[in-house]
């Protein structure tokens, strides 16, 4: 019974804080504003500014709800008498009050006192444990035994893990490496030397033919001196006609005689 009724006070205790609270956010939130004085007053009765906001928004719907249903048992706080529908005002607060909000967030938070717990209670001396009872001796062994240990210690080896050589192996992978990159750089050095050998064989060639299509538009006017009659004074007798004539004949072409030069 007596749980019961502190159970009850407990209850009536915190209805009647919970509406000392409320009867405080709607004073101060009744002219529409939040100052720094009333904020630190919030502040002191640990009543944040998003409580008062939310305070502000629940009267709002109960007078909208209040106005919609046409009455009701119980009139809202700030609700007034009108046919327009209640219109929302949000808070205006000041620069104060929500500095004090925020240095009320910023303070650390009491840690709660850890619980004592009782001490056990001291145990009763106990009579000392007996002592244990020796072992009793192994016989010593005997000579077939001993060499027969000896033989398994000698023969069996316990396997061992050797730790790779990772040195070694970046070593000899650089090395391979560099033996590839020697040989790609080797391998394009004989390809530009075959190339540059090619390029000097095809202007060779390329020269040669101009010069000999040169050669071959020079000569392409030039026509033999055959006649069909003698030259005017010209020794007759002997061999004397088959001589090489003079070069200045050799282009002669048609004379003025009228004898075509083949």
């Amino acid at each position: 019974m007596a749980r019961k009724r502190n159970k009850r006070r407990a209850k009536r205790k915190e209805r009647r804080a919970r509406a000392k609270k409320k009867k405080f956010m709607r004073k101060i939130i009744r002219d529409g504003k939040i100052s720094k004085k009333e904020a630190r007053k919030a502040n002191k009765r640990g009543i944040s500014l998003r409580s008062i906001r939310n305070r502000n928004i629940r009267d709002y719907r109960k007078r909208v709800k209040f106005h919609e249903e046409g009455g009701g048992p119980r009139r809202p706080p700030g609700y007034k008498r009108s046919e327009n529908r209640p219109v929302y005002e949000p808070l205006l607060i000041s620069r104060g009050a929500a500095a004090s909000d925020r240095q009320r967030l910023a303070r650390q938070k009491p840690r709660p006192k850890p619980r004592s717990r009782p001490r056990p209670a001291p145990r009763a001396a106990s009579a000392p444990a007996p002592a244990p009872a020796p072992a009793p001796r192994a016989a010593a062994p005997g000579p077939a035994q001993q060499m027969a240990e000896q033989i398994a210690q000698q023969s069996y080896e316990a396997p061992r893990f050797e730790m790779p050589d990772y040195r070694k192996m970046m070593d000899e992978r650089f090395a391979s490496y560099q033996s590839e990159l020697e040989s790609m750089r080797a391998e394009q050095a004989a390809a530009a030397e075959e190339y540059r050998r090619q390029a000097d064989e095809q202007r060779r060639q390329f020269e040669l033919a101009q010069r000999t299509a040169i050669g071959n538009e020079a000569r392409a006017g030039q026509q033999a001196d055959f006649k069909l009659g003698s030259d005017p004074g010209m020794k007759r007798g002997g061999t004397y006609g088959f001589r090489r004539r003079r070069r200045q004949a050799l282009m002669g072409g048609i004379n003025s005689a009228g004898m075509l030069n083949v």
